[in-house]
């Protein structure tokens, strides 16, 4: 914990982060006792935090003072893409009129990068490189109110994105990659046309059609049945 800032804050960040990077796995149960020990805080920021993480939509209330990690479910996959997808494709729509020379050769630069990543078969750093590429398309959008609200849904995405990389094989990841790779290389080809209405189509088909991709795996995934809302791990 470091001086200067809101425990609770620090504290969320902390979650949030083991969340998107799997360190805590999907639906896995929080004691907010040994989160306050493991951090070496009291209770109460500990408790604020996950009340924020509630709001996030990442920890759901089982009751009688009962946390969970929020369940992987190919509904939870296509819904969580399908608001990235309106945000990812306002933000193509807003970037291509305006898209600068120097954002479009980065933009190719990630091309090549994720060519490279694709022919060694190193489908576990896709889901980076891919956010990358996005997120040089939030910042030709140059929208401080849109980022701000892609920002915590990017905890979802890689809550999502590292539970398929670590379950699933290279040879399985295969096909998605390569398919979602297609799609970025039309989205960088579209947005140096400067055609907003296209590249917000585009974009925004391109993240759904991830999503259902993202889901489909987590359909076939072992151990993780489909869950009713707020349901409590154990429950199904």
């Amino acid at each position: 914990m470091q001086r200067g800032m809101a425990l609770s804050t620090q504290v969320h960040a902390a979650l949030a982060d083991s969340i998107a990077t799997g360190r805590i796995a999907p639906r896995e149960r929080l004691v907010l006792d040994r989160i306050a020990e493991q951090l070496g805080v009291s209770p109460t920021p500990v408790r604020e935090a996950i009340n924020r993480l509630i709001q996030d939509g990442l920890i759901e209330d089982a009751g009688n003072g009962r946390f969970h990690v929020v369940g992987l479910t190919a509904a939870y996959v296509i819904d969580t893409f399908a608001v990235r997808g309106a945000l990812e494709g306002l933000a193509a729509e807003l970037a291509a009129p305006r898209i600068s020379a120097a954002h479009l050769a980065a933009l190719r630069q990630g091309l090549i990068d994720i060519d490279e990543t694709v022919d060694r078969g190193e489908y576990e750093v896709f889901a980076s490189l891919d956010n990358a590429l996005h997120q040089i398309i939030r910042d030709a959008a140059g929208n401080l109110v849109l980022s701000r609200e892609l920002r915590p849904l990017q905890i979802h995405i890689g809550l999502i994105y590292t539970y398929v990389n670590e379950t699933y094989s290279r040879p399985q990841l295969a096909e998605y990659v390569q398919r979602s790779h297609a799609e970025h290389k039309r989205i960088v080809a579209v947005l140096a046309e400067r055609d907003p209405g296209l590249a917000r189509e585009t974009v925004e088909q391109h993240v759904r059609d991830a999503g259902e991709r993202y889901a489909g795996l987590i359909r076939h995934s072992p151990g993780y049945p489909e869950l009713t809302p707020g349901a409590a791990p154990g429950s199904e």
